[in-house]
């Protein structure tokens, strides 16, 4: 599956929320997120421009693989996720391997569903929290990901292609 994207930086919460009302987005979830973030020691996958993360959304687990296709406006990656039994066992797994963990991420996210997008609300905590909430906007053409920025009235030009590895360098200096 492709996942089309962009991440809108340091937005006024209440607000959004109440944009997204206003144009009859559905409130999915809300609900804490933690993610661990896997490499190899050499940093390859990192260096490819690829992930491979173990989330845990509430009470499910989901391992992902993804590709980048393209950073021209959005960011464009081919993802492969599967729901996982059992997060801590998927983490073992994984570290017996031969992968280490080289990111641990904890947020609330606020997921709203409008037309084919997702409006997500980003609010990091733990080693994180110097980054700001962010909107994210994911959306299934570049062409319904330009209407929803329109609609909300958000100017292309602060609609970043950025992954959370560019969020930590930006915040972080890391």
């Amino acid at each position: 599956m492709e996942e089309i994207e962009v991440k809108i930086l340091e937005i006024d919460q209440p607000e959004m929320i109440r944009k997204m009302a206003q144009i009859g987005a559905m409130l999915e979830f809300d609900s804490r997120f933690e993610a661990l973030f896997f490499d190899y020691t050499n940093s390859e996958i990192r260096e490819r421009g690829e992930v491979l993360r173990l989330r845990r959304e509430g009470e499910q687990a989901v391992l992902a693989y993804k590709t980048p296709i393209s950073l021209d406006g959005a960011k464009v990656m081919r993802e492969t996720e599967t729901s996982v039994a059992d997060f801590d066992a998927m983490k073992e797994i994984l570290l017996a391997a031969g992968f280490i963990i080289t990111k641990h991420t904890s947020k609330r996210r606020i997921q709203y569903q409008w037309e084919d997008c997702h409006l997500v609300i980003d609010d990091y905590e733990g080693e994180l929290a110097a980054v700001p909430p962010f909107l994210e906007i994911e959306a299934p053409s570049r062409e319904q990901l330009s209407h929803a920025l329109d609609v909300l009235g958000i100017a292309p030009e602060i609609a970043l292609p950025w992954s959370t590895y560019d969020l930590v360098k930006h915040y972080k200096g890391e």
